[in-house]
Formats: structure tokens, sequence, C-alpha cells
């Protein structure tokens, strides 16, 4: 189409040369080099196991915080049991009378509802024993099918790609 597209520094848009003397950059040229680096550094096995471990990492320390949690609400839940169990056991030794002991007993089984429904919440989050992990043989294949479109597929399936690691350059 004869057009031609270039990167600015927004420094030298806003203030000129004073602030950035590096002008304008053709696209081709910065996109080329930025799926460059994405293909030869970021996709490199070494980054991918990092981000993998750190990524395996935080599954982990999910399962544990829903863990933890499962474990409190579980612990909540039978001590309200237990305090229902008084106020029937006071009903019943006429410690108190049934006046007395109803809005407090409303009041248990409520908290203990709410607590059953959160507890199913939860679980209903929970993967199970099996936490899902990233394994890198199985990350591999897709990683060297990438790298070759980086390097081989048009420049507009590239760009796309491109802008799905890129958000925003500031």
């Amino acid at each position: 189409s004869g057009q031609h597209h270039y990167y600015v520094c927004k420094g030298y848009l806003d203030s000129g040369k004073a602030t950035c003397d590096l002008g304008h950059i053709p696209r081709a040229k910065l996109d080329g080099i930025v799926l460059e680096k994405i293909r030869d550094v970021l996709l490199e096995p070494e980054h991918l196991e990092q981000l993998a471990n750190e990524v395996n990492d935080d599954l982990g320390d999910r399962r544990e915080m829903l863990d933890q949690r499962l474990e409190l609400l579980t612990s909540q839940i039978k001590k309200t049991e237990q305090k229902i169990g008084k106020l029937l056991d006071a009903l019943e030794n006429g410690e108190l009378a049934p006046a007395a002991i109803r809005p407090r007993l409303e009041g248990r089984q409520h908290e203990l509802e709410q607590l059953r429904a959160q507890k199913l919440t939860l679980k209903a989050e929970d993967p199970g024993s099996h936490v899902l992990t990233i394994e890198m043989d199985r990350v591999l294949p897709y990683v060297e099918d990438l790298k070759a479109t980086l390097s081989t597929a048009p420049i507009k399936t590239r760009r796309f790609i491109l802008k799905s690691f890129i958000k925003q350059i500031t």
C-alpha cells in the first residue's frame, strides 16, 4: 500500500529531539527485533523452566490455601454444632426456657448453614488431591511450534503473536 509505519518515543513526540534522539523507528525493524528476542530468549528452555517452576509454586500455594481454609471451616462447623448441642442440652435439662433458647438456636443454625455453604463453595473450587502442574516435556513441542511460527509466518501473523505478548509499550 506504500504506507510506512513507525514507532516513536513518547518523549520525542512531546518534547522533540532534546528528550529523545531516536526519532522514528520503522515498525518492521522493531517488530523483528522484539520477535527475535521472544523467540531466542524468552522461549528458551531455561526461561520456560523458571516460569513453569513459578507457576507450579503458585498452584501449590493455592492448594495449600484451599486446604487451610477448608480445615478452618470444618473446625468452625464443628464448634457451631457443639454450641447447638449445648443449647439443646440446656433446653432438655430445663436450664433455659424455650423462649430464651429459640433466638439463639436459630442464630446458631443460620451460622451453621452459612458455614456449610461456604465449605461447599470452596470444595467446588477444589481441584482435588491432584493439583495440575506444568510439565516441560508437554510444553516444549508447543514452544518449538511457536518458535517456527515466529521465524516463518507472514508478518501479520507474527505481529498478532507479538501483540499477544505485549499489552502496551511505554
